[in-house]
């Protein structure tokens, strides 16, 4: 950075209430989240696994703890933003259900993609689409974002049809093929993956 310059803040606010959802709310990943974070993937393994690839590589308490500081670092810095999705009071810190991410922040366009995902045992009650809504509100509102893209696996039928309740359109001629690690194995796993864009 030249001298003279004063480095960019980004100032979220930690705790997102979300309107006609008064028993779940949103707070900002935080450093010492990696605890919780390892639990929730390890009672919910079998149903994170197939669609969210980055839980194939934290098999660890450590590597979860990596996870969420660099999510921290990443918000800090401005490149994303994320968000855990919180059971119960504001004013309580209640157990994680899910995380909605902003990543891959492109200030040039504006740009950037997102992602989010809940347990098993939380899913079918409206939480994770007025989560994500809300979410990509504050992005707006913060990172000044015009569009978001979600890369979502075409055999993924349940964040498809979350993705068309945001308002988002599958883009013609975008889908494309990607390999992701099997967990345990050297090998890899061949997915189709649809790109979905929503104007902000």
């Amino acid at each position: 950075m030249s001298a003279g310059m004063e480095a960019i803040t980004y100032d979220h606010p930690d705790i997102l209430p979300i309107e006609g959802m008064p028993d779940i709310h949103l707070r900002l990943t935080r450093p010492d989240d990696g605890d919780e974070l390892f639990d929730v993937i390890e009672q919910d393994r079998k149903h994170l696994e197939p669609f969210q690839w980055w839980v194939r590589e934290v098999r660890t308490p450590e590597q979860a703890a990596e996870h969420a500081r660099k999510a921290v670092g990443r918000t800090d810095a401005g490149h994303s933003l994320q968000y855990r999705v919180i059971k119960g009071d504001p004013a309580q810190d209640g157990p994680m259900i899910g995380t909605i991410t902003v990543y891959q922040r492109d200030p040039s366009s504006n740009m950037a993609r997102f992602g989010y995902w809940l347990t098993s045992a939380e899913q079918g009650q409206g939480y994770a689409t007025a989560a994500t809504a809300r979410v990509l509100e504050e992005a707006k509102a913060s990172l000044h974002l015009q569009r978001v893209d979600a890369h979502i696996p075409e055999k993924n039928t349940r964040s498809q049809l979350l993705a068309k309740r945001l308002g988002c359109t599958m883009l013609d001629g975008a889908s494309y093929r990607k390999l992701v690690p099997i967990a345990g194995s050297p090998k890899k796993q061949s997915f189709t993956v649809d790109r979905w864009a929503k104007i902000l």
